[in-house]
């Protein structure tokens, strides 16, 4: 009976290693698969600049009611326009920090990823609503250019984060501050500065500039990947592992022997840098060129695994499952901000030409350029440009209808289709 056991035991030893090496054999040598490079940053390194805008966060002593604000169409009432001034100690802050020519805010030195982030990060989200909300009340003071200029150094700071050397979460803040400048000053030109040409042509000159700017999801992707892979470096790293390697998060406190069996260093790093890769060349590829990245299938989609998914580094592939977020998303979010951003500019434009032509409307977009635009912005959702037609500018959307109405000549009013959803 012993012997028959034995026999078993050691039948069951070689299938699971023959298993492993079937597996093994399925994928690269880890060494030969390229570490994910993180492309430079289009603004230069100022940690200076971080640490006005920590600051402008910390002085205001309540920043909560500020994420409540501005979720209504159209200008606050008189409640809200008096709110900002509570926010006033630390717009000054702001501003210096917009002087600056760049924006470097340091990465974290532990491994939470996307969760782990300077609590300031979130709050700038906050407190950007303020100088919108004094832009507002400038506005229906009188003063309309000062207004869309306050607006304006929102629609910056968005755009700066997006810009900035950072990683994934403040490019992500960047994004949701400049919808929600694009949306307000969309509002403020649609009400109360409907008439006004000079307000237009100044909100104009302040997106065109950005018209042109490279996506940043790409290199925030790389960023995060980077950060990734220094959590599945650490998982099980034993003493001497991080001596060697003093950057890698000690996350787990066992033995290195105990992990091993279970998980390999290397090949969840393998696996990991093979789908960052796609996810990046996705994310960079135009979005009627782009696919859905590959499944690298370490675990079945439905039922249960395989008996050689179960003897090769089982552990390693839950680990990968863990780490990996719908990164695609983020990506679409930015190709509909870019595209609201550049229907937004068609808009305006179309509005000056009429202004300027007795309320007549252009008949395309070949009667703006170059008068009111330098070109045409392209459409993030298509192949060609945004469209403008029979007084109509859209975006193709996502294979949606079109996304936003020009106005009637003589109302001038004009807004984004319900399906975008921008803003906070």
């Amino acid at each position: 009976m012993k012997r028959l056991v034995g026999t078993i035991l050691l039948l069951a030893m070689l299938s699971a290693v023959t298993l492993f090496v079937v597996e093994d054999a399925r994928w690269p040598d880890p060494a030969q698969v390229p570490a994910i490079v993180v492309p430079q940053a289009p603004l230069p390194a100022d940690q200076q600049a971080w640490k006005l805008l920590k600051q402008a966060c910390q002085v205001v002593p309540d920043k909560s009611w500020l994420s409540e604000e501005l979720r209504v169409k159209g200008p606050p009432d008189a409640r809200d326009l008096a709110a900002w001034k509570t926010a006033e100690a630390g717009l000054d802050r702001l501003d210096r920090a917009m002087e600056s020519p760049g924006l470097s805010i340091p990465t974290p030195d532990t491994n939470l990823l996307i969760g782990d982030v300077d609590p300031d990060t979130v709050t700038l989200q906050w407190l950007s609503r303020a100088p919108l909300l004094r832009g507002w009340d400038l506005a229906l003071n009188g003063d309309i250019q000062a207004g869309v200029t306050a607006m304006g150094t929102v629609l910056s700071l968005g755009q700066r984060l997006l810009d900035a050397d950072t990683h994934l979460l403040p490019m992500m803040v960047g994004l949701n501050i400049q919808n929600l400048a694009l949306r307000e000053l969309q509002e403020l030109l649609d009400s109360t500065a409907a008439g006004d040409r000079a307000a237009h042509a100044q909100a104009l000159q302040m997106v065109a500039p950005l018209l042109d700017s490279p996506p940043a999801l790409p290199r925030a992707l790389a960023y995060e990947c980077n950060a990734t892979e220094k959590l599945l470096r650490g998982f099980g790293a034993s003493p001497s592992d991080m001596a060697e390697q003093p950057d890698l998060p000690y996350t787990l406190p066992f033995p290195a022997w105990t992990v091993t069996p279970l998980y390999n260093a290397s090949m969840s790093v393998m696996w990991h840098r093979l789908r960052c890769s796609d996810i990046i060349t996705q994310a960079s590829t135009p979005f009627h060129q782009r696919r859905e990245p590959e499944n690298l299938a370490l675990w079945p989609s439905e039922g249960l695994p395989s008996p050689s998914q179960l003897v090769h580094y089982p552990a390693s592939r839950v680990l990968y499952q863990l780490s990996y977020w719908d990164y695609m998303d983020f990506v679409l979010r930015e190709d509909m901000m870019r595209a609201h951003r550049a229907v937004l500019a068609v808009t305006w434009a179309a509005r000056l030409h009429a202004f300027d032509h007795g309320g007549r409307l252009p008949a395309g977009t070949a009667d703006l350029v170059p008068q009111y635009l330098e070109r045409v912005p392209a459409d993030p959702f298509g192949a060609g440009d945004v469209i403008l037609k029979d007084g109509q500018v859209w975006s193709l959307g996502d294979g949606m209808k079109a996304l936003a109405e020009l106005p009637n000549p003589q109302q001038l009013r004009w807004s984004v289709a319900t399906w975008y959803g921008f803003g906070g």
